[in-house]
């Protein structure tokens, strides 16, 4: 990515989601008003969300500029990067914590071009669990974990979740502990799988 856009594209934003302080004087909602906030069918009493807020139209403007390749402004599609503050002001920021925690997680844990300090990293790969846990409605496994299967082997969880460069897949890698002690590579999505009891009605478990 380009510095500079990212750099302009991101403090543009900050301050729109902020105080839509864009182009002039900022305008920015008290704890009060906040608070007093009431929606319904017929729309909303928030000053922002109204059609002829000042605010709004002048964000409007902002992606409309950034946004047309004919605009000394645009911005390439590659280089955009969109900042929201959670508070609720904007008009489109309804529950966006998911994609805020998404970004973190792909920023901290698979953009090679950035380096997250440690600290980062540890707290992105309990989010990217705790996502994953939610997910599958159950634990995902971790790293040195023993897992039996269904036909009563067991495995030792080598690495897990692990992301495929090209295709983003998140795979479990895992050893057997039987036999040659292969190591193997499945997709989580499988793993964490259902076993199909029709075709293996002998089965105990449910996974």
């Amino acid at each position: 990515m380009k510095n500079k856009h990212i750099k302009k594209f991101t403090f543009l934003c900050v301050a729109a989601a902020i105080g839509f302080g864009i182009f002039g004087a900022a305008y920015g909602a008290s704890r009060e008003e906040i608070a007093s906030v009431q929606v319904n069918a017929k729309g909303s009493n928030f000053q922002y969300w109204q059609k002829d807020s000042q605010a709004l139209a002048k964000l409007r403007s902002y992606v409309k500029e950034v946004t047309n390749p004919k605009s000394p402004d645009y911005i390439p599609q590659r280089d955009r990067i969109a900042v929201f503050d959670v508070d609720g002001t904007l008009a489109c920021e309804t529950a966006p914590f998911c994609f805020d925690f998404l970004m973190m997680v792909d920023r901290a844990l698979h953009d090679s071009d950035y380096k997250a300090s440690a600290r980062d990293i540890a707290n992105a790969r309990d989010v990217e669990r705790d996502m994953l846990d939610a997910e599958y409605r159950r634990a995902i496994p971790q790293a040195g974990e023993l897992w039996r299967h269904f036909k009563n082997n067991e495995y030792k969880i080598v690495a897990s979740p692990v992301m495929h460069t090209e295709t983003r897949e998140i795979y479990c890698v895992y050893q057997a502990l039987y036999g040659s002690h292969g190591i193997y590579c499945r997709p989580l999505d499988i793993f964490m799988s259902k076993v199909d009891h029709e075709k293996y009605p002998q089965a105990g478990q449910k996974y």
